[in-house]
């Protein structure tokens, strides 16, 4: 959210960088100097504890801690320390769903409206395009993410049920016709969650831990949501000024079934070396071999229909590595980032959590460039040649149109828009980090240059409209002119917020040298007081995670951002009319149009704000 923001009022590009890992870091060759590599990055990227796992289908190649599960209490983080592993949860919901699928409770394409009709989704394709089990396990109900106001619970009881659904209830709206996009939503776990409970009869936790976590011999896994500080478990941290800021042991809200998962590196090498195995236990299928196949294949997607096989499949998704792919689950909580991925057919996978730190992705790249160092580049199938025709009808520019938060989706439409434009018997691809060549692999695949597997496709939705895909976002033709002119208005905008300062000062000035009446001060004054205000509801709006426990609730964060933003598009209106009165007799040509522009621009950046629903926003009832 900070960062959405942030392109709006700074006109600058997401801070991906620092997430990503670097590409011109060697392969670690031994288990040793990869080892040795992480601990040098953890001093580099100030990451205080990280859990590791690396497994085979036979063996345990390394399961162990680095670094401090607590800094105040100099804990050391091993292989029996306890991480959160956010969205990882996800992977084991989606297996309790396959449980219930075979003891036939269930089915994928079960319309949720029939065997769940209390939760009251709304769906206005529901006639023929209902939402489906499958479409919550692979996020294609068109539902929105949660939001921060949702996401942590600081008081009142746990909710439990059907009340742990209707919380998210204005999530529950299928922007989209089912079946079509992908679009991460952590609500569409919680509906699976009450699902589990509905159709077994226990709580889903209680469900997963006899089905999975027992089996498997998971036994200092859980998914309780309440968690007691320990030496056992590691605490969170962010980074502030260099300072690592402990974050209180939070309660997910809803019922856990999205993100409640805490585990090992012992329990995680058991869980790689169930999937790794084929979901073999003691030589015994846990489940037959064909719903693993399923788990691993995207099945509801527009992309997937198309031909394009990665994705986000069954609560299980895609990681296109260099050398190969490999599938799994990641998962982040605020001071906590997780994630563990396998290849069955090499037969090997890893699972790591850091408790903070700035860059985890240098350490990821690293264990998965060691797992995959002995396989050769992978070969690159002939390219084609596209139709002239799929050529120029690809070619223009195109919005992204699956937002996971749909409250900043006309800032992504703004800042994240992709250009295709011909060039020769192939199609250039601008945006997205910067130019690249997309070869084509059949008649709608098509992969980068640098790639070896195909990660876009194109076609046609249920609507007719041509949509490119590339990895999970899907974008749809837009009128590049317009969108010019918008973010030139928006840099007008940021320039008057600037020039308003200047303004204030040269009206205090002009008064203080006899040059303006005093009367006429107020006119110079209140696009000040405007950006002020502005700037008093971003300043808590963009503050670091650990704060964002207050969006839960009215306190005096939530007012002053309802407050700041409200008072900014007021005192713009007052401007607007005192402006128009008073013209005339503001004399110096110079001054009128300074203040035309100041005033200008702020209208422009207030009634933005305004239209899409964030002047006087209730960051508590989103």
């Amino acid at each position: 959210m900070k960062h959405l923001l942030l392109l709006l009022l700074l006109g600058v590009c997401l801070p991906v960088a620092a997430q990503t890992p670097q590409p011109n870091e060697a392969s670690p060759r031994s288990l040793p100097e990869l080892l040795e590599r992480i601990e040098v990055v953890m001093q580099q990227e100030r990451i205080p504890g990280l859990m590791l796992t690396i497994v085979t289908k036979d063996s345990v190649l390394f399961a162990g801690g680095f670094g401090y599960a607590n800094l105040q209490t100099q804990a050391k983080v091993t292989r029996a320390t306890r991480f959160r592993m956010g969205s990882v949860t996800k992977n084991f919901t989606a297996l309790g769903i396959l449980h219930l699928l075979h003891e036939g409770k269930l089915h994928l394409s079960d319309k949720l409206s029939v065997i769940a009709p209390e939760i009251g989704v709304v769906n206005q394709w529901e006639a023929i395009a209902p939402v489906q089990v499958v479409h919550l396990l692979e996020h294609t109900a068109g539902f929105d993410d949660v939001y921060l106001n949702k996401t942590f619970r600081v008081s009142g009881p746990e909710l439990k049920g059907l009340k742990a659904v209707k919380l998210y209830q204005t999530q529950l709206v299928s922007r989209w016709r089912p079946g079509e996009r992908m679009a991460y939503s952590n609500a569409d776990y919680i509906v699976l969650g009450y699902l589990i409970e509905k159709l077994s009869g226990e709580p889903w936790d209680q469900y997963l831990a006899r089905h999975v976590l027992q089996p498997l011999g998971m036994r200092h896994s859980s998914f309780a949501r309440h968690i007691e500080a320990s030496n056992k478990q590691a605490q969170g941290y962010l980074m502030q000024d260099g300072r690592a800021i402990p974050v209180p042991f939070f309660e997910l809200q809803g019922n856990g079934a999205d993100g409640a998962l805490t585990s090992t590196a012992d329990d995680m090498a058991r869980f790689l070396r169930f999937y790794l195995n084929d979901w073999q236990l003691d030589n015994t299928p846990w489940l037959p071999a064909f719903y693993l196949q399923e788990m691993e294949t995207v099945h509801s997607t527009l992309a997937s229909r198309l031909g394009l096989r990665s994705g986000y499949g069954l609560g299980n998704h895609t990681f296109q590595l260099p050398k190969a792919s490999f599938q799994g689950h990641s998962g982040a909580l605020v001071g906590t980032n997780a994630t563990f991925q396998y290849n069955r057919q090499l037969g090997i996978g890893f699972a790591l959590a850091l408790n903070g730190g700035y860059n985890g992705g240098r350490i990821e790249r690293l264990v998965a460039d060691f797992v995959t160092r002995n396989l050769p580049e992978p070969p690159r199938r002939p390219a084609m040649v596209p139709a002239p025709t799929t050529l120029e009808t690809y070619s223009g520019y195109y919005q992204p149109g699956n937002s996971t938060h749909e409250r900043f989706s006309p800032i992504e439409r703004l800042t994240q828009g992709i250009s295709l434009q011909r060039s020769g018997n192939q199609l250039a691809l601008h945006g997205r980090g910067g130019p690249d060549t997309l070869v084509a692999e059949g008649p709608h695949l098509f992969r980068s240059m640098h790639q070896a597997v195909p990660t876009v496709v194109m076609g046609t939705d249920a609507a007719g409209v041509q949509t490119v895909i590339i990895d999970d976002t899907y974008y749809q033709p837009a009128s590049l002119a317009w969108v010019r002119v918008q973010q030139a208005l928006l840099a007008l905008s940021v320039l008057a917020l600037a020039a308003s300062v200047f303004v204030g000062l040269l009206g205090l000035i002009r008064v203080l040298r006899g040059k303006l009446p005093r009367r006429l001060l107020f006119l110079h004054l209140l696009p000040v007081a405007a950006t002020l205000a502005l700037a008093a509801a971003l300043k808590l709006l963009l503050q670091p995670d650990q704060d964002f426990f207050a969006f839960a609730s009215v306190n005096l964060t939530t007012l002053t951002i309802f407050v700041g933003a409200m008072l900014f598009g007021v005192l713009v209106a007052v401007e607007i009319v005192l402006l128009l009165r008073h013209w005339k007799g503001l004399g110096n040509p110079w001054t009128k149009r300074l203040l035309a522009f100041t005033t200008f621009g702020l209208a422009y950046l207030a009634g933005w704000l305004l239209v899409h629903g964030f002047v006087g926003t209730r960051v508590w009832a989103w």
